[in-house]
């Protein structure tokens, strides 16, 4: 099918518009990918995506079978295997891969209560890296990849957009619609405000991406109204960290498209200008409203002697478990000290439900000084590739993208500790922003081909030979 025909049959199947027809292009080719390789592949990717999303079930509207999450984690991870051994040109991501070993080897040394589930925990994680982060590349991964991002951002633009009526028919009074809605907190179509602010914050940034860089003065009016709605969902939840990771996000896109911003509004600047200065007022007018939340969280904090009162004897917690245990940690997904009675799984008998308070200060709490070092790598890759391909200007728009919702969700994982948990609120977009940022242009020094495996294991055993028949022949002179 060519190139043309496949951007076509994408739109229809999907009602999205790719961001760039190199996304398609890397389907056609036939001799990187076999078409039952492509099949598996598919099939394994999707599949891991709807285990993260049955985690996420379990973690907010209740258990569902778990008989479900092992049927589909044995089909996410046997396609995932048979795509691997049917595909050329993968590439393995091996500080990502290391790093989930090291996490592998935190349990085994630590041993963590059952009650975590720290091994269940961790097999998610592997199978959803599998499937969205740059843990393996290829150009049928990242194809596909382009395919599930634009099926979850589609998912996302209409939980925002649900949320938003759910707000405006609040707003007119309505009680008791639907049971359990409220303004304060506002947690819209979802189950939890913590969980509807970074899929706001993500849309949002998404909508002004396109409102800069779409050309067509309707389209992006269109986008923009779309950005306002969603930083404004983003506000009603209250989430303080979430909405800094929201204006880091924003502060990112706009330095980085600043000259084809510059472009779109010469000859503008007075208009820019007055609804710059009308929006301004109406979130000054407004402020009590949009920002209840917020204010009353500050507030509350201040009450309490420091605006992270909320989060400060977490934090506490965190680095003194690094303390304890500074090489390889307390173990993956487990948790050693309580501040809260409701993290406490011995107390009220739950599947570990822990609250890390930050997802930074997590990862070199259960995994130690070695896994905080190849997480930091890790990032370190991922950034530097985001670095080479904003030189690119076939990939510089669509970078920037995904590097404004990566600073988005970096700075949340400040205060959130669920970027390493499958389901967590930040966890997709977290990983996918990694995965498509590294799988255009993965870094070459941090992947592994198999021709690379072998030609490292020939000059090895070719060393050898070498050091082999030079003691012989010294032995021989002698």
């Amino acid at each position: 099918m060519p190139v043309a025909g496949m951007h076509q049959h994408f739109r229809f199947a999907t009602g999205l518009r790719p961001l760039h027809p190199h996304f398609i292009e890397m389907t056609t080719q036939s001799h990187a990918t076999s078409k039952p390789a492509k099949t598996f592949l598919h099939i394994g990717i999707f599949s891991g995506m709807l285990l993260a999303f049955l985690k996420f079930l379990q973690y907010t509207v209740g258990n569902p079978p778990f008989s479900i999450s092992i049927a589909v984690g044995f089909v996410a991870s046997t396609m995932a295997a048979a795509s691997i051994l049917a595909c050329r040109k993968v590439k393995v991501n091996w500080v990502l891969l290391l790093f989930l070993v090291i996490c592998a080897a935190s349990i085994i040394v630590a041993r963590p209560l059952p009650s975590f589930q720290s091994w269940e925990r961790l097999i998610l994680l592997s199978v959803s890296l599998m499937a969205i982060s740059p843990l393996l590349t290829s150009p049928a991964f990242n194809a596909t990849r382009n395919m599930a991002w634009w099926a979850m951002m589609m998912l996302s633009r209409v939980t925002v957009g649900a949320s938003f009526i759910i707000y405006l028919i609040l707003l007119l009074g309505v009680e008791e619609f639907p049971s359990g809605h409220t303004l304060y907190p506002f947690y819209g179509s979802t189950i939890e405000y913590m969980i509807l602010s970074p899929i706001a914050a993500m849309v949002a940034l998404d909508s002004l991406w396109r409102a800069i860089n779409i050309p067509g003065k309707t389209a992006s009016l269109s986008w923009l109204a779309a950005t306002v709605v969603s930083c404004l969902i983003c506000a009603l939840t209250g989430s303080r960290i979430t909405l800094a990771g929201l204006a880091t996000g924003i502060v990112v896109t706009i330095w980085f498209t600043r000259k084809e911003l510059k472009q779109r509004l010469a000859g503008h600047a007075a208009v820019v200008i007055l609804c710059l200065a009308v929006a301004v007022g109406a979130v000054f007018v407004a402020r009590n409203h949009i920002f209840h939340m917020v204010f009353f969280k500050m507030e509350l904090a201040e009450s309490n002697g420091s605006v992270t009162a909320s989060r400060d004897g977490k934090w506490a917690d965190r680095i003194q478990e690094f303390k304890d245990e500074p090489l390889l940690g307390i173990g993956f997904a487990a948790q050693k000290y309580y501040r809260s009675q409701f993290d406490d799984p011995e107390r009220y008998g739950k599947p570990g439900p822990i609250e890390p308070g930050s997802s930074w200060l997590s990862v070199i709490a259960q995994t130690g000084m070695v896994g905080g070092l190849c997480m930091l790598a890790f990032l370190c890759c991922v950034i530097l590739t985001a670095r080479r391909n904003l030189r690119e200007p076939s990939l510089r728009k669509e970078t920037t993208l995904f590097l404004a919702i990566l600073s988005m969700t970096m700075v949340n994982g400040i205060a959130e500790g669920w970027l390493l948990f499958a389901g967590g609120g930040v966890f997709m977009p977290f990983w996918f922003s990694c995965g498509m940022i590294a799988g255009k242009a993965p870094n070459r020094l941090l992947t592994l081909t198999p021709q690379k495996r072998f030609s490292i294991s020939m000059e090895l055993a070719g060393g050898l030979t070498t050091q082999t028949d030079e003691k012989k022949s010294t032995k021989l002179t002698r």
